[in-house]
């Protein structure tokens, strides 16, 4: 990941990475989880320091249904840290979405 973000031809100015993460900080709409009818499939990494395994924990119970799934050894990207177990949830998940 390190280098995949060293080698990006189009890297992120610090200003503006700085006011990305200050909107996220202040945009919140948890209010709104409970109007979520789809099923829902929380995945998270055991190890991401960005968004805690409490706020996953956290999403699941606001928003009706949903499930929470948790990735060991990965952090915030999963995609890329577990790529295999990363595709078999998705396709697990699908799979229950069907029915």
């Amino acid at each position: 990941a390190v280098q995949w973000l060293l080698d990006d031809p189009w890297p992120q100015l610090p200003q503006a990475f700085r006011r990305q993460v200050e909107a996220i900080a202040r945009w919140n709409v948890t209010h709104e989880l409970v109007r979520i009818t789809s099923p829902t499939y929380v995945i998270t990494g055991d190890r991401d320091f960005l968004f805690p395994l409490e706020y996953a924990t956290q999403l699941v119970r606001l928003i009706p249904n949903a499930r929470l799934h948790v990735i060991e050894k990965a952090a915030h990207s999963i995609h890329m840290e577990q790529p295999d177990k990363f595709i078999k949830t998705i396709v697990d998940c699908l799979g229950r979405c069907r029915g």
